[in-house]
């Protein structure tokens, strides 16, 4: 067959179809806008259509609410955004090298800088919508470095007034600003000294530089108070006295007695027993020593009558058998005596020395061995040059 040569005229084609569109209200209402694109001057060949949605959304009001000034002590920087309008999400960006956690589409991210970052001083960082990136707000942030807060104090014995060192240091910047908080008052003085009642209080202190860092410490501080005191059980010096100490004190612990008798005898017991070779009136010093080295001392006149012996049998109330040769040897005083016995009994009740001479006392022993500290009970009967019969039953202290 042969074939029938047919020419076909091709219209011209617009060659171009770049155009703008202009949006009704009723558009921009409705959010969206299907736009769709035919072609014309087909001949006999169909129409070709492509639609194109388009979709319209409020520009977002962005802001960035942190201060530009961020605190080395105070990382990450936990960024604040204020947004209002659109709804789209908004990614960070930065001019560093830091990165945002948990990343950076989560609008309150925080951000965590690289050492880059911390040694140029500072970052720029940014939010933006992807749909519409000319809405966006950014920030310049500036590092600087926070101070170490610290002070100490000098606690003087039995005063109150305490004054206060800053020891607070920054390596690269200055403090300006000191605010001590003492609980029931407070102070902006770099060094300040302050009367503190007599217990214990917590003291802080803030610290400030002039870019706005600051730090807190807080210690506490006690008072430390020492009062020697002490007085004496006993009627007779020449008898065995107790001593007993009521030395108050607070904010610290004692650790050391000094016992000054005044008859050359000493002692570092916190309650000793001491008796007197001589009646009369003697002046017992003590002097009490802290574990922080506060001392005081105190003074009491130690005296009492002694009771007339006249014959009547007397015998004190303990005595002391360490060898010292001051009251080793318990003796029954009084007399001269026609008939005399005297008989010591420990706690069980068994006879553990007997004497039918005066001169003889106890020693603290029984059988050459020494008898423990403790409460022994005396039974003596005597007979004076008068003839007159004396029975007595009492308890004695053996203290060594």
């Amino acid at each position: 067959m042969k074939l029938k040569k047919v020419e076909v005229s091709i219209p011209e084609v617009k060659k171009n179809l770049n155009s703008m569109y202009i949006p009704s209200q009723a558009d921009t209402a409705q959010g969206f806008a299907n736009l769709i694109l035919t072609t014309t001057n087909n001949g006999s060949c169909p129409a070709i259509s492509d639609t194109l949605m388009v979709n319209w959304e409020i520009p977002p009001i962005i802001s960035i609410l942190n201060p530009d000034t961020v605190c080395l002590g105070q990382l990450p920087v936990n960024m604040d955004v204020y947004v209002f309008g659109g709804n789209s999400s908004l990614v960070w960006q930065t001019s560093g090298t830091g990165v945002f956690s948990p990343n950076d589409s989560v609008l309150n991210a925080s951000y965590i800088p690289s050492d880059s970052d911390i040694s140029n001083g500072g970052v720029q960082l940014f939010i933006e919508s992807p749909n519409c990136p000319i809405y966006f707000d950014s920030i310049d942030l500036s590092f600087f470095e926070s101070p170490v807060a610290d002070f100490s104090f000098n606690l003087l014995c039995n005063d109150s007034l305490v004054p206060f060192t800053d020891l607070s240091t920054i390596s690269n910047g200055i403090i300006s600003d000191w605010n001590w908080n003492f609980g029931t008052d407070s102070s902006v003085v770099q060094n300040p000294t302050y009367a503190f009642g007599f217990d214990t209080s917590s003291v802080q202190l803030i610290v400030t530089t002039v870019a706005g860092c600051s730090d807190t410490i807080r210690q506490s501080v006690s008072i430390q108070t020492v009062a020697a005191e002490f007085t004496f059980e006993g009627d007779c010096v020449t008898d065995l006295l107790t001593f007993v100490n009521s030395t108050a004190v607070t904010g610290d612990s004692i650790i050391s007695y000094y016992w000054d008798f005044e008859d050359e005898n000493t002692s570092t017991l916190i309650e000793p027993s001491h008796s007197y070779e001589v009646e009369g009136d003697y002046y017992v010093s003590l002097t009490v020593t802290t574990m922080n080295g506060c001392a005081d001392s105190v003074t009491n006149l130690v005296s009492g009558e002694c009771p007339i012996l006249d014959g009547v049998p007397f015998v004190p109330s303990g005595f002391t058998p360490n060898g010292d040769g001051v009251n080793d040897i318990l003796f029954v005083d009084g007399g001269p005596f026609l008939e005399f016995e005297f008989r010591i009994y420990n706690n069980w009740g068994e006879l553990i020395f007997q004497s039918t001479e005066q001169s003889n006392g106890w020693n603290g022993m029984k059988l050459n061995s020494d008898q423990p500290i403790g409460v022994y009970v005396y039974t003596v009967r005597a007979v004076t040059l008068n003839e007159k019969e004396y029975t007595m039953k009492g308890d004695i202290t053996l203290v060594r």
